[in-house]
């Protein structure tokens, strides 16, 4: 049985050649080689709208090592790389590899729309022949059309497919000029933003002072922790985490924190990433000294009014939840399950 592990400590290990197609593993999280394939992906494919930085993946993969086996599988064309696999394989477990959400928390391989086939063919063949059995894509967009070609490929290649419980994703289509519409569905909203208007003293905006970022995550954290006892940044190891996310992604210019300011008191506060057309919503907390103002449905309103206007992204997407404010701004739901591919028992 071959595990990410057990591939070695080497920059990039090559395993078959389809077509000129060829298979490589990254499988280091300390190497420069993760920072130097992420990277090239990005800038030699065109039709991938992803945009990242090293400095972020990096530390992603970083966190990841302590909990399971990472490995990213990389299809490359002639030594371009044409698709990026991320993958996890669980400690203990020697049958099953996981895919690794990165981004968000829906899983979003990085594939080059003109080698689609090619490289998702590929990458079932590379995962059986390591010799593993179960394949956890969990929460997979199923209008994808990659996922259409995994499912199909993997009906060719003999596995069964489970498709969990289909549940919705909400996110919020921006489209310029339809603001009013928005508005005028949503009467809550509209009090809210009467409100923020009305208010000299409250003041929308994102943080600028990259030098000191701990200011606004201690308010975070703070705040979040007080309100949520099942809160996962009770772990100071996921605490941290965010934190070193959150200093290369605003570095970058990639991720930004969104404040509600009460006479220049902080009262409301909003992580975002920004990849591609997309800001995604990571959380947010509020001071619940301050719950009178309904500060949580006011900044969030104040970002939305200004992202309609100026057009500057085409998606807010809330990420998989079920809390109903995410519900409330959303104005379309992505269908989501978790998707399970298994080697039949026959053929093992």
């Amino acid at each position: 049985m071959i595990t990410p592990r057990s591939l070695g400590k080497l920059d990039t290990t090559s395993m078959g050649n389809s077509n000129c197609y060829s298979v490589k593993f990254i499988n280091d999280v300390s190497d420069v080689a993760i920072l130097k394939w992420w990277h090239n992906l990005w800038a030699c494919s065109p039709n991938v709208s992803h945009t990242a930085h090293p400095e972020f993946v990096e530390e992603v993969y970083r966190f990841l090592d302590r909990h399971v086996e990472p490995l990213l599988i990389i299809i490359t064309l002639k030594d371009r790389p044409v698709a990026i696999f991320p993958m996890a394989a669980p400690f203990g477990q020697i049958s099953t590899i996981e895919a690794a959400p990165l981004f968000t928390d829906y899983w979003d391989p990085l594939i080059d729309a003109n080698h689609l086939n090619s490289s998702i063919a590929l990458w079932i063949e590379t995962i059986l022949e390591l010799g593993y059995s179960e394949i956890r894509l969990g929460l997979a967009k199923l209008r994808a059309s990659w996922l259409k070609r995994i499912i199909e490929l993997s009906e060719k290649a003999n596995l069964n497919i489970l498709i969990g419980k289909i549940v919705g994703y909400p996110r919020l289509r921006l489209e310029n000029g339809q603001w009013s519409n928005y508005l005028n569905d949503r009467k809550r909203l509209k009090r809210a933003l009467t409100k923020f208007e009305k208010r000299r003293d409250l003041k929308a905006h994102w943080w600028t002072v990259e030098s000191d970022l701990d200011t606004p995550l201690d308010f975070f954290f703070t705040h979040h922790l007080k309100r949520f006892t099942t809160s996962p940044y009770h772990c100071s190891e996921r605490r941290d985490f965010v934190r070193n996310v959150f200093r290369s992604a605003v570095k970058s210019g990639f991720a930004g924190i969104h404040m509600l300011s009460l006479k220049e008191l902080t009262v409301a506060i909003g992580l975002w990433f920004f990849n591609g057309n997309t800001r995604y919503f990571l959380n947010g907390a509020w001071d619940s000294n301050y719950s009178y103002l309904g500060a949580g449905i006011l900044l969030h309103t104040a970002m939305i009014k200004a992202s309609f206007e100026q057009g500057d992204f085409g998606t807010l997407d809330y990420m998989y939840g079920r809390e109903p404010y995410k519900f409330f701004f959303a104005n379309e739901e992505i269908e989501v399950a978790k998707i399970t591919l298994k080697v039949r028992r026959d053929l093992q």
